[in-house]
């Protein structure tokens, strides 16, 4: 759970498969179900932003709390990426959360 430093709004981050699964008290098809959910909420328009990439293209986002999804490319392709952090708020980076 994630605060957004200029909404103050609360957010969730999931990354299904990774990190998140085994919700404390549920079994694990309930865990599952809700987890499903919240990804098929947090996934609908217009809550995501799909980019189209050609050569020279430059995207800028709030990356305090994106969530993303990775795309199948060709990896024979060669892909030059810059990441850039402006600033940071301590008090709106990722707590973790005790189970």
């Amino acid at each position: 759970m994630k605060t957004h430093p200029e909404a103050s709004r609360k957010t969730l981050s999931l990354s299904i498969g990774l990190h998140a699964h085994a919700i404390p008290q549920l079994s694990d098809v309930e865990s599952e179900a809700l987890l499903d959910e919240l990804l098929d909420f947090a996934c609908q328009l217009p809550r995501i932003y799909h980019h189209s990439w050609t050569p020279g293209d430059v995207v800028l986002r709030d990356n305090s709390c994106p969530m993303r999804q990775a795309c199948p490319r060709d990896m024979r392709q060669p892909r030059i990426m810059f990441h850039s952090r402006l600033a940071g708020d301590s008090g709106s980076e990722w707590v973790a959360v005790a189970a």
